[in-house]
């Protein structure tokens, strides 16, 4: 039997067993690709190849991988018919109404989407998926605040979704909350403490609040923990983030020492600086702004 190769992501379809094969790998890796998902189901579609027969029970998969392909890249009319017959074949499918809350999406129609949201909320009340998908409905419609709340009730019952405490964040700081952002983003760091991403994010964020005491403390962090990746196993661009949490140290040390007199500043935030300036000297802070300029200059960054 002649091997099938599936490596290369771009290559074109050349017979109907390599489409087929091509397309049932990505299914099987949940990998969208929308793009090849397309290049080869038109091939086979040319190719006269009775596809309902050939592919048997994987032909309702594969509707359902061509449905959003076609969503994907603008081909309402194929995803309509791939939902049609989904549809046909299951009806009252959650799944299917799914496709069809996302194809109300496509057209625009977002009000009609969050009632086919809501319905099967109703009845699946656990289903992550959906609740995203009206989370992500009410932010195209401009109502971050019912987005937020819908995702704090999803958070409680799915507190593990990192992912889902990152978007919550990006939402408060969407509306210059970030003090709640600063908490989402909490919790995303004891879910994944070894992620200097999501320190570097916090970091950014206390910056971007002027809790300078703060972000200091986090830039320190995400600079020692990348520097300590020492096999470069969890970063591929470990030298941008040390060179963006090393300018962030900068960025604090300056305000520290010299903080502009017209500055804004809360109880809270004053009261955090005081407490950072007993444990470091004004010469300490001197010295790290120094550092930070070395770093910063010299490129002593972690190698890739």
């Amino acid at each position: 039997m002649a091997t099938v190769n599936v490596a290369s992501p771009w290559a074109k379809p050349t017979s109907t067993a390599g489409a087929l094969k091509t397309l049932e790998v990505l299914r099987a890796r949940h990998v969208r690709a929308s793009e090849q998902v397309l290049e080869n189901a038109d091939f086979l579609f040319a190719s006269n190849l009775d596809v309902p027969k050939k592919l048997g029970d994987d032909y309702w998969a594969f509707l359902e991988q061509l449905t959003m392909a076609a969503m994907d890249l603008g081909r309402g009319p194929l995803a309509d018919d791939c939902i049609l017959r989904l549809e046909e074949r299951f009806p009252d499918s959650p799944r299917v109404q799914v496709l069809q809350g996302m194809r109300r999406e496509a057209a625009g129609k977002l009000q009609e989407a969050l009632k086919i949201y809501d319905l099967i909320l109703d009845v699946e009340e656990a289903n992550a998926g959906i609740w995203k998908r009206r989370v992500a409905v009410y932010r195209q419609l401009g109502e971050t605040q019912l987005a937020a709340e819908d995702l704090c009730e999803y958070l409680d019952t799915f507190y593990t979704d990192v992912e889902g405490w990152l978007e919550l964040a990006d939402l408060y700081s969407t509306v210059k909350d970030y003090t709640h952002a600063l908490q989402a983003l909490s919790h995303a760091m004891v879910l994944a403490p070894q992620n200097p991403f999501y320190v570097l994010q916090f970091a950014e964020t206390a910056a971007t609040n002027e809790e300078y005491a703060l972000a200091l403390k986090m830039y320190l962090r995400t600079a020692e923990m990348v520097e300590s990746d020492e096999d470069g196993g969890f970063l591929h661009d470990a030298n941008e983030v040390a060179r963006q949490a090393w300018l962030g140290v900068k960025t604090c040390t300056t305000w520290l020492l010299a903080p502009p007199a017209a500055a804004v500043r809360t109880t809270r935030v004053v009261d955090a600086e005081g407490a950072l300036m007993q444990l470091l000297s004004a010469g300490e802070l001197q010295a790290l702004d120094e550092l930070a300029g070395e770093r910063i200059a010299g490129g002593n960054l972690p190698d890739q």
